[in-house]
């Protein structure tokens, strides 16, 4: 590559430059807050985070029953309308380790374990983007352009594992393009975890293919920073090897059936919200990618280095990637950060020109300090009143509704909106089972069809209950969609049995609902 086609990069000031004020003490310096940032933002977004409806609950649940049977499932154990249907629990390390988790502190304690993991993700991001930015504030503000996106993006659940790991893949390999590194062999030993952790695995072995991909491009362009001969031996050997460590399985070559299965399940991919391609007509889809892509557009045109080929090669993947499915944005986020840092060019003064506030930074500090600890989980319970369950929990979930349902021992059959599935399971699981769940790819397009008719009110929508021998509606009382079955049930026989401000239970059975 030609002298004048890389972005400037330089190396970062050594600690002992620490400006004294005039009493000979260190003050708190301006780039201690851009340093902070990325990581600030990823705790204060991620603590203030709730157990979600959705994607988290069916996931303990499988981890409790792991450790408490010694066995992973490989069929259906949680719904009666896929019972016995094949199913792995891919995720089962996760699922694991987020029961134990849960199961040693609570509510509180997943929260913030889920918080360590996004800082485990921003880490590498900020290194990487430090390495190709010309000052410090350039690496801050592209490492917060990527983990904002991030912390949108990422719900508690399985999928924290994936960003995780792929994040510190794309700092190995960056860090060998770029000769620091010689630390190819971690990414077999990472694959082992990963496969194990969740299905995103795959992505770990398509960022090596476009390593190899792009370097090829850029022979073509004639560029002069391109891979050895012996370099491309080392990433190909890398490659080989990580492909094998996905083998490290429960399922062997079938993690990949899996995986397709996933993917291209025709009901996923026609109801799943996060599964559809995003709208630029939707506020959450232009923060989550079109204003990261812009900018990230916008950044690489105005810039005064000519853009590699490398650069844009992997952005434009993941940008069509991110195109595929709201739930890929994020990924096109951890790239976009790092390569956009060596041609953003803000400048906010020399440090000779710079005059440290010692006082107005100690202020900033301190307010940093405060909203810090005001964003741990521990202590907002202390703050309030309310209980974990209502303080942390998703507020749509039917606790009374579980509580009154467990106290019964009711046992009949129950239809539930998808989102409170999950719930269900944790809470009531094996004396109830689920009409559906988070499990989406088990389920067929014929009880998908039926689901749908039900919670519309169709007008045969009693028949179809009937056909599962549904004795009991379990209905959020504040969804929209579920006003039309509310009120038919209440016009065609239904008696409320429970009732509170967040869901309503009907029975067929007068008796029931009389006692």
């Amino acid at each position: 590559m030609n002298g004048n086609t890389t972005a400037p990069v330089i190396s970062e000031p050594s600690s002992t430059d620490a400006p004294l004020n005039r009493r000979g003490g260190p003050v708190v310096r301006v780039e201690l807050f851009c340093r902070l940032a990325p990581f600030l933002i990823v705790l204060w977004m991620t603590s203030l985070s709730t157990l979600p409806a959705l994607d988290f609950w069916w996931h303990i649940k499988a981890g409790q029953v792991i450790l408490e049977t010694g066995a992973i499932p490989v069929k259906d154990i949680f719904s009666f309308t896929a019972a016995g249907h094949p199913y792995f629990l891919q995720n089962w390390l996760a699922e694991v380790l987020l029961y134990l988790v849960y199961r040693a502190g609570g509510p509180p304690l997943v929260i913030f374990f889920h918080t360590l993991l996004l800082i485990g993700t921003a880490l590498p991001v900020y290194l990487l983007a430090v390495r190709r930015a010309s000052a410090i504030q350039n690496a801050a503000l592209a490492a917060c352009l990527a983990v904002i996106p991030l912390a949108l993006h990422s719900h508690i659940r399985p999928q924290a594992f994936s960003f995780l790991l792929f994040a510190w893949f794309w700092f190995v390999l960056a860090e060998f393009r770029s000769r620091r590194t010689r630390m190819l062999w971690l990414l077999p030993v990472l694959m082992v975890a990963w496969v194990n952790l969740h299905g995103a695995f795959v992505l770990g072995i398509v960022l090596i293919l476009l390593f190899i991909v792009l370097d090829v491009a850029a022979r073509l362009f004639h560029e002069s920073e391109c891979f050895t001969s012996l370099e491309i031996r080392k990433v190909v050997s890398a490659l080989v090897l990580t492909c094998a460590a996905t083998l490290v399985n429960p399922q062997f070559l079938g993690i990949y059936d899996y995986v397709v299965t996933t993917v291209w399940h025709p009901v996923a991919l026609a109801r799943v919200t996060e599964w559809q391609s995003p709208d630029i007509r939707s506020f959450g889809d232009v923060v989550r990618f079109f204003a990261p892509f812009f900018l990230t557009t916008f950044i690489l045109i105005r810039s005064k280095a000519k853009p590699r080929v490398e650069d844009v090669g992997i952005l434009l993947a993941f940008a069509v990637f991110a195109l595929t499915a709201r739930r890929n944005g994020a990924w096109f986020a951890m790239i976009a950060g790092p390569v956009i840092a060596a041609y953003l060019d803000l400048r906010i003064g020399s440090r000779a020109d710079r005059v440290e506030k010692r006082k107005l930074n100690l202020v900033i500090a301190a307010v940093l300090v405060v909203c810090t600890l005001l964003s741990l989980p521990w202590i907002q319970q202390q703050l309030t009143d309310q209980s974990p369950e209502r303080l942390f929990l998703d507020p749509s979930l039917p606790l009374g509704a579980a509580n009154f349902i467990e106290a019964r021992q009711l046992k009949g059959h129950i239809f539930h909106p998808q989102s409170y599935g999950d719930y269900l399971i944790w809470r009531l699981w094996p004396a109830q089972r689920t009409f559906i769940d988070g499990r989406v790819p088990i389920f067929s397009r014929e009880l998908a069809r039926d689901y749908f008719d039900i919670l519309d009110a169709r007008p045969d929508w009693e028949l179809r209950t009937q056909r599962y021998g549904i004795q009991y509606l379990l209905l959020d009382r504040n969804a929209a969609d579920q006003e039309k079955l509310v009120e038919a049930a209440k016009k065609t026989g239904w008696h409320v049995l429970f009732e509170d401000e967040r869901s309503v239970l009907f029975t067929k059975s007068r008796t029931e609902a009389g006692s």
